[in-house]
């Protein structure tokens, strides 16, 4: 036994009723006026539902459901909604390619968490030269997801991180997202104090030509420090 339920003396009434209900349209409106007054909710909606599949057009039937006309058809609100390109999402009706681009988005932040933590771990055990060295090597060569960008800027930002590793989280960077660590090479190129991982950024900047960091260096003509105008 899962469970037992218990017949209230309403139930018992309903379920005598119910039998003797003609199957018209007055028949079935009455006994849902009797329900809502019995305070059986779940039965006066299926005498309701009754109504309405007799009569389509029942007013009072489909109000009481929750219908509401738009223009010539009965709808409950959600099926407006609906209709109109919405869908619930998160407590709030929004845009189906709302939902899309917004769900997109979270799957790449996903992504790139979970990347950010693989691309550490891995570069990680590249340096120390341990048994998973190798391997780790080998998936940095075969990283070729765009959502590793912010991982490999953090590497190559990091001036803790030895030269061999934030040159090769800049060669990486530069060939699965081009252009997507920029900010961070401009950065670099400006303040970074080895020289080689400097050269490498600028370098990379070169490559892809003034548009790409122009505009940053030009700011920086401006600066009251003039080690820093003469570098931009």
């Amino acid at each position: 036994v899962q469970r037992v339920i218990e017949k209230t003396d309403l139930d018992r009434e309903y379920e005598t009723r119910r039998p003797t209900v003609k199957n018209t349209v007055e028949g079935q409106w009455a006994m849902a006026a009797w329900c809502e007054e019995a305070g059986l909710n779940e039965q006066r909606e299926r005498h309701l539902r009754a109504v309405i599949a007799l009569s389509p057009d029942h007013a009072e039937a489909r109000k009481a459901l929750g219908y509401r006309r738009y223009g010539s058809r009965w709808l409950t609100p959600e099926e407006h909604m609906e209709n109109l390109g919405y869908a619930r999402y998160k407590g709030a009706w929004r845009l189906k390619q709302e939902i899309e681009i917004e769900s997109r988005e979270a799957q790449y932040e996903l992504l790139e968490k979970k990347l950010r933590r693989d691309v550490r771990t891995w570069f990680d055990q590249m340096v120390s030269g341990g048994r998973y060295a190798d391997l780790a090597e080998q998936k940095l060569a075969a990283l070729d997801e765009p959502a590793a960008a912010s991982a490999l800027s953090e590497i190559l930002a990091d001036r803790n991180q030895p030269r061999g590793s934030r040159l090769l989280s800049l060669a990486i960077l530069t060939r699965i997202a081009p252009g997507s660590g920029n900010s961070a090479l401009i950065r670099l190129a400006m303040d970074e104090r080895d020289l080689e991982v400097r050269d490498a950024c600028l370098a990379e900047l070169k490559r892809q030509g003034p548009q790409a960091s122009a505009p940053a260096f030009l700011l920086e003509l401006k600066n009251k420090d003039n080690k820093r105008v003469n570098r931009a």
